[in-house]
């Protein structure tokens, strides 16, 4: 099997940015995009780069915020969590991307892989996050095989 994923970023002048991200796997592709703050996006860049991941794993996600917490996600768009795969130092990626509605209120489309990888990869998404939020890269991509 042979994944993908490409990352690119829109910055707005409030220190906020829209970051889309496409998983391509064999047949299958999906888009999902949501809105960071840059802080944010950098610390989450230097969690993915860890060593040893923490027990719980990493997680970016982000979406529509829910009106009455918004600490909380309505809906998501975009997840990217990093766990390890038992004690042999292998990594799971999973990635998650939705579509919403027109009208914000369902999603349209969904789609979600986890790849097998290991941690000189995500070593490299870590980079690449951090030179999105950081302002010295719009894109980055990373390609996965077995």
């Amino acid at each position: 099997m042979r994944e993908s994923i490409c990352f690119w970023i829109v910055r707005e002048l409030d220190g906020l940015a829209e970051l889309t991200i496409e998983l391509r796997s064999d047949d299958f592709s999906g888009r999902g995009s949501a809105y960071f703050d840059l802080g944010l996006l950098l610390e989450k860049a230097k969690e993915f780069s860890s060593y040893p991941l923490r027990g719980g794993g990493v997680t970016l996600a982000g979406g529509f915020l829910d009106k009455n917490d918004l600490s909380k996600l309505r809906q998501e768009h975009v997840r990217v969590f990093a766990r390890t795969i038992g004690q042999s130092g292998r990594i799971g990626l999973w990635i998650l991307l939705a579509e919403p509605s027109d009208d914000g209120q369902e999603i349209r489309r969904c789609i979600s892989a986890e790849i097998d990888t290991e941690y000189s990869q995500l070593s490299a998404l870590s980079e690449g996050l951090a030179a999105l939020a950081e302002g010295r890269s719009d894109s980055f991509s990373i390609e996965f095989h077995d």
